[in-house]
């Protein structure tokens, strides 16, 4: 029976709604970050400060019987330099941690990486097995999937889930920024919109986390975790109901967009100013590969809310918070 977790990471937007869900059950929580509350009134909580790099982990995960490793850090580019700190936290403070969990004889921890570990494929459809990475971060990501397995004893079971960009309550982000473009008119289709896209409500994450963690029988996998691929202009046209616009009629041809991202990040370089639209947005916006969460229904089941659902939900958020 599972009575203590200790969570990694914990004041982030995931440990933050993964501590709401488990709080609700008969589970003591160790909850570790660099910077934690003032105060936590709830009795199953206990707040620790800890550095995954500098402290003595023993202690901190003594008695524990699960982990949930969130912490990690990103940047965006590609270097040596870049790299290297990532590895810093993303690599070597994995590698604390699962030391530490092998010594305690903690039973299972259940590593967040990234799609960034397996974001690119000749494949159009990626699944865990045909996807490589190609930025920094990614890089770093994969290399603390191998750093976690490979010092964990047999006794010590892992999970290594690979979210796609996920969103929701308490959060602003890519989606956040999509559907504050929607309601104030700015945004437009570039291509047809029938390419898919991958996202996850951060609520389905959660649960899944809280299933694999409770579930003795699913052990030593990795997992993409995603929402049902959807096209483009379905996204955006759920978002656009929630605000009484009309469905999307008008898209810009992919020639153009393409033309005008090239032009744009030639001003750019020129007077030092980045614009909304870019090459790489073009990109981004118009191709057609996508994630399989083929592996994950069939090992955990289907998702609860759905990106759909999700959206109408955080989007509530949005607008109560007087953010849009």
């Amino acid at each position: 029976m599972i009575k203590k977790i200790l969570i990694t990471g914990a004041g982030g937007f995931l440990g933050g709604h993964l501590i709401e869900s488990l709080a609700k059950k008969n589970i003591e929580i160790r909850a570790i970050d660099l910077f934690v509350p003032d105060n936590d009134d709830n009795d199953k909580i206990k707040w620790v400060k800890c550095d995954l790099l500098e402290d003595d982990l023993t202690k901190i995960v003594k008695d524990i019987d699960i982990i949930y490793h969130l912490a990690g850090k990103y940047l965006s580019g590609n270097s040596k330099e870049i790299l290297d700190d990532l590895n810093t936290l993303n690599v070597n403070g994995t590698k604390n941690i699962a030391k530490a969990a092998s010594s305690a004889g903690v039973k299972k921890i259940i590593h967040i990486s990234s799609i960034a570990a397996c974001e690119e494929s000749s494949e159009r459809i990626i699944n865990e097995g045909n996807g490589k990475p190609i930025t920094s971060y990614g890089f770093s990501k994969l290399e603390s999937e191998k750093t976690l397995i490979s010092n964990l004893s047999e006794q010590t079971k892992y999970i290594v889930f690979r979210p796609v960009a996920f969103f929701g309550e308490n959060h602003k982000g890519s989606v956040y920024e999509l559907v504050k473009a929607i309601k104030s008119r700015r945004f437009f289709l570039i291509g047809n919109g029938e390419n898919h896209v991958n996202f996850l409500y951060v609520k389905d994450l959660v649960n899944y986390l809280i299933e694999v963690g409770m579930d003795d029988g699913v052990n030593n996998e990795i997992f993409i975790v995603s929402g049902e691929p959807l096209h483009l202009k379905v996204l955006v046209d759920a978002i656009k109901r929630k605000f009484g616009f009309k469905s999307t009629r008008f898209y810009v041809p992919k020639f153009i967009g393409f033309f005008l991202g090239y032009i744009l990040d030639k001003i750019s370089k020129y007077i030092k100013i980045r614009f909304p639209l870019s090459l790489n947005r073009v990109k981004a916006m118009t191709k057609d590969k996508y994630y399989s969460n083929y592996k994950t229904n069939k090992h955990l089941g289907g998702y609860k809310y759905g990106i759909i659902q999700g959206l109408s939900s955080t989007i509530d958020w949005y607008k109560t918070n007087n953010l849009l």
